[in-house]
């Protein structure tokens, strides 16, 4: 008996057999429906928190990224097969478009992934690329990483600047709307409002690069690396809401190295 009532699963002041709140319900076993109520980012929220569990996909490799784009209510995942998918999370997770990426080189992997309304950027071991997600087979733009030998381990896009972390730490920019990378010419432009990206954007040089950080000097590091500097991969980055501070973090690349970093930059 709930409060109130009386008899075999009465609700709150009701009674008889599965009487709900106020009046009576449907028999024993039978599961009453649970609304579905749209939440501002376009998903289903439902109390049934098992029936997510349901919404399931099966990928040829291990799952590298995973963005959702609010405007447009888009689920974008990254894998080892090559190929960036689109999904509809309001839709059981239905494929909307799959876009495959032919590598470059032999062997080379997608790495990391950053979603706009419009685009979506994927970063590999040589190359950042851009992918028009409007269109059934949308342009794509290549952004060569500089140091293509480490690859691209952090990907971000900020309005009109793509923002992309490599293996060998450095934090480099590409301008959308210019269609290229930020450099030197482009900061003392900047500084005198001839250029349209905010000058606290534009890097001197074209890239920042992580420091010293932490590093355990183990057994690993005295085999191969002693007396010698080692530079932290960007792994992680983003940009505050006001695009004027950058957040780095990372750490070594080497396998069998311990040490990490954090860096803020305005």
């Amino acid at each position: 008996a709930g409060a109130g009532g009386a008899g075999p699963g009465a609700g709150a002041g009701g009674a008889g057999p599965g009487a709900g709140a106020g009046g009576a319900g449907p028999g024993p076993g039978t599961e009453a429906a649970t609304p579905a109520t749209p939440a501002a980012s376009g998903l289903v929220l439902t109390k049934d928190y098992g029936r997510h569990g349901d919404f399931r996909k099966s990928f040829g490799g291990k799952v590298r990224g995973v963005e959702y784009d609010a405007a447009t209510r888009t689920l974008a995942t990254l894998s080892l097969e090559g190929a960036v998918r689109l999904h509809d999370p309001g839709d059981n997770l239905r494929l909307i478009r799959r876009i495959d990426l032919k590598p470059r080189n032999a062997g080379e992997e997608l790495v990391c992934l950053a979603l706009t309304p419009s685009f979506a950027a994927a970063g590999r071991q040589t190359d950042v690329v851009l992918m028009d997600t409007r269109t059934r087979r949308g342009a794509m733009t290549i952004i060569p990483s500089p140091d293509a030998t480490v690859g691209v381990r952090s990907v971000s896009v900020q309005d009109d600047l793509v923002s992309f972390g490599t293996g060998a730490g450095k934090l480099c920019f590409f301008d959308v709307r210019a269609g290229k990378l930020l450099d030197r010419a482009a900061r003392r432009e900047a500084a005198v409002g001839q250029y349209h990206t905010p000058a606290l954007l534009a890097p001197l040089p074209f890239a920042l690069e992580t420091g010293p950080g932490w590093l355990d000097q183990n057994q690993t590091y005295w085999d191969h690396f002693a007396n010698t500097r080692v530079q932290h991969a960007c792994y992680a980055h983003a940009w505050d809401p006001a695009a004027q501070r950058v957040f780095a973090c990372g750490g070594p690349l080497a396998f069998g190295m311990r040490g990490c970093y954090m860096g803020l930059w305005r």
